[in-house]
């Protein structure tokens, strides 16, 4: 039994705590563990029964009538992928949480780091920051026009809810009440104190660099500036700060900004693309074994010849 939501991101806007939220609904049930990584990863080695499994009515012990998950890297995905996902689950509902960009793109770095051992965050040179923050798998992250084109594209803009992560910090129970009325489940709830009023998963705290926050105001404003017209001005905030943030430069800061993007990123994005077009034509191949899959099983409709 295929899902009837997935939660696609993005990365660091608080996917976590809504699914901690949203398990205690008596009408949702969230497929274990949190990130099933489905379409990006596993569907290389493993088949559609993989995936039904995680849904089906043995794992489902609250009879649950809505299932769902979420993973955030669902985000980056390339648009061949999400058209296979559109064939598995025609009628998929979506959610989509957006976070300030600079912001998103620091607390996914800092999450990065927090991983390594023996080293502070303190003791980390700034060109080793920006380095990081032009890793092409860190940049589909943040860009959040690419994502509404390719998800839009496939499913339509009513079928994704599009919410802001200030939203979920300022009112969370509204917030969860709108994804709620979105995937078709009563919104009204008790949904208990010691969640709302918990933030799940938050990353160290360390101030971001004046030179990095214009790093990334700079990497960010256009795409964020196209992002805000297919959300008809809900990112005009954003975009007021990181103009603001991206005037206040110095000669050293452009130095080392040319040299991080023309030089000493250059290996790794070169790299990077000989990974990503293997790795494409691979998800391309099992996506498609997946629906055949599918179809002989009755599960969608089969394209006619």
């Amino acid at each position: 039994m295929f899902p009837d939501f997935i939660g696609i991101g993005a990365m660091r806007s608080g996917t976590t705590w809504l699914y901690e939220a949203l398990n205690t609904h008596p009408d949702i049930y969230l497929a274990r563990p949190k990130e099933l990584h489905f379409f990006d990863r596993v569907v290389l080695s493993e088949g559609l029964d993989w995936y039904l499994e995680k849904f089906d009515g043995k794992r489902n012990k609250k009879g649950a009538s809505i299932r769902g998950e979420i993973t955030p890297a669902y985000s980056t995905l390339k648009k061949s992928t999400v058209v296979s996902i559109k064939a598995l689950m025609p009628n998929l509902r979506l959610f989509l949480i957006l976070r300030h960009p600079v912001e998103r793109a620091f607390s996914h770095v800092l999450l990065e780091f927090g991983r390594m051992r023996g080293q502070t965050f303190a003791e980390v040179p700034v060109t080793r920051f920006l380095r990081i923050f032009e890793r092409e798998r860190i940049k589909r992250r943040t860009d959040y026009a690419r994502m509404l084109r390719i998800w839009w594209g496939q499913f339509g803009k009513e079928a994704v809810y599009v919410g802001l992560y200030e939203d979920l910090q300022k009112d969370p129970l509204g917030h969860l009440q709108g994804i709620c009325r979105h995937i078709g489940v009563n919104p009204d709830w008790q949904v208990p104190e010691s969640i709302l009023h918990t933030r799940v998963h938050g990353a160290q705290i360390l101030a971001m660099p004046d030179v990095i926050r214009w790093y990334l105001s700079r990497q960010w404003l256009e795409q964020t500036r196209e992002a805000n017209g297919m959300l008809n001005g809900r990112l005009g905030h954003w975009i007021s700060e990181m103009e603001e943030w991206a005037d206040d430069s110095s000669c050293l800061w452009r130095f080392r900004s040319a040299l991080n993007k023309g030089l000493l990123a250059l290996p790794e994005h070169i790299g990077y693309a000989f990974y990503d077009t293997l790795r494409d034509y691979w998800l391309q191949r099992r996506c498609a074994a997946v629906i055949a899959q599918a179809g002989s099983l009755g599960l969608v409709k089969r394209p006619a010849v």
